[in-house]
């Protein structure tokens, strides 16, 4: 059988299976197969904690994250602060207000912990 995707759709659905790091038919099996037959067809230990991992994700309607889509010669971590980076130049005052007043909450959450347990504070 052969599916006829864009190369965009290919990209996304091989991206998805590197970082899940099983093989595109593992993903399609995972993804597709209803929980019956998931278990003839996936015989790698990591695949099957993979599809375990999805399903209880999908029960706990656990938000999938997309992989971040690499730029040539660019690791992960490389793209994820270019995405934050890029998140962050469109943040509005109100949105930048709000994430300082959290930090600065956690900090003295954070300090007010340690001062009551006699330790050192950090921030």
């Amino acid at each position: 059988m052969s599916l006829d995707l864009s190369p965009e759709i290919e990209y996304v659905v091989r991206e998805r299976a590197r970082a899940d790091g099983v093989s595109v038919d593992e993903l399609l099996a995972r993804t597709y197969l209803h929980k019956s037959d998931t278990s003839e067809v996936i015989n790698d230990p990591k695949a099957r904690v993979l599809a375990k991992l999805a399903k209880w994700q999908a029960d706990d309607h656990t938000p999938h994250v997309t992989p971040i889509v690499t730029l040539p010669g660019e690791t992960q971590t490389e793209a994820l602060f270019r995405k934050w980076e890029v998140e962050d130049s469109n943040m509005t005052d109100a949105e930048i207000r709000a994430e300082e007043e959290f930090w600065r909450d956690f900090q003295d959450s954070i300090n007010t912990e340690r001062t009551q347990s006699n330790a050192r504070t950090i921030f």
